[in-house]
């Protein structure tokens, strides 16, 4: 019953965060085209590779993690250049780095759900960042994309995201031959 309480409240939480996301009266004023798609694009890829790019085969954990990954990288861009109503983060900082905040919410998130990948995590956002200016605006966009992944990961109830939702079967143990 717990299982199925939790995987209801996960679904719930993406539905509501698919119905905010398309919903026209949420939608503020702001020119869209001064941030460039490139840093959604390449840390969906890094999320896609750190669940074992194509030999991931456990959909429920992927959808979960995409859901939780763009929902941080969502809420860290409209802290640092407000277009549409967030999730869970409410902070504001226009000197912040888009990029930078996309970024490391992104990574917040991962290394969160997948502890044993961070080797890889820190190298690809790394890498990822190296084009980045290191300056002030870089370092306020990074914590800005914590603090939006931490508002993200409190509302998941608790659970690492990890895990099996569904648990492992219990073993059969009246087998009858035919």
């Amino acid at each position: 019953m717990k299982q199925l309480t939790k995987i209801l409240v996960d679904a719930g939480l993406i539905v509501s965060l698919f119905i905010t996301a398309c919903n026209k009266n949420n939608r503020l004023e702001s020119s869209p085209d001064t941030i460039s798609n490139t840093a959604i694009l390449s840390c969906n890829g890094i999320a896609y590779e750190t669940m074992g790019g194509p030999a991931n085969l456990h959909t429920l954990l992927g959808s979960r993690t995409y859901a939780m990954v763009h929902a941080a990288m969502h809420d860290a861009l409209n802290a640092t250049q407000p277009r549409v109503e967030t999730y869970a983060f409410k902070g504001k900082d226009s000197e912040a780095n888009p990029e930078a905040a996309t970024a490391s919410a992104a990574h917040h998130i991962l290394q969160t759900l997948f502890p044993a990948r961070i080797g890889f995590i820190d190298s690809a956002i790394n890498n990822h960042l190296s084009t980045v200016q290191q300056n002030e605006a870089k370092t306020k966009g990074l914590a800005l994309g914590i603090e939006a992944a931490n508002a993200i990961l409190s509302l998941n109830h608790n659970s690492n995201g990890a895990e099996d939702p569904f648990g492992q079967p219990a073993p059969a143990t009246n087998y009858q031959s035919l």
